[in-house]
């Protein structure tokens, strides 16, 4: 075996043998079970899980879902959200972004 191919093997199992230090998972047992052990480990592992993320879920940024029962308060916190936005612009008296920020209001009323 050339050296090149023994350093990576190695490398690889020192990867497998990484643990999380709030849980002790490993990478190799997320490997065997598909799942992390605590909120910590994607932290911990991100150097390693990104690429499998992607491929699964096609981002690294968890986005929850809604029932669609909820679409009503996802809604309210978005217009929450931009009344926030608004009052903020008028304090800085940013005429372009009260503008814009209206604008934006106005149309999610209008949808529902």
């Amino acid at each position: 075996m050339n050296k090149k191919l023994i350093k990576q093997e190695n490398t690889l199992r020192d990867i497998d043998l990484k643990k999380c230090p709030f849980c002790g998972y490993s990478y190799k047992e997320f490997k065997e079970y598909g799942f992390l052990g605590c909120p910590y480990c994607y932290k911990y592992f991100s150097p390693f899980i990104e690429n499998y993320l992607l491929k699964i879920h096609g981002r690294l940024v968890h986005k929850g879902k809604y029932p669609s029962s909820f679409k009503k308060v996802k809604k309210n916190k978005k217009l929450m959200e931009l009344e926030k936005k608004l009052e903020s612009a008028i304090r800085n008296k940013d005429y372009r972004r009260i503008k814009e920020v209206k604008s934006k209001i106005r149309r999610l009323n209008e949808t529902s």
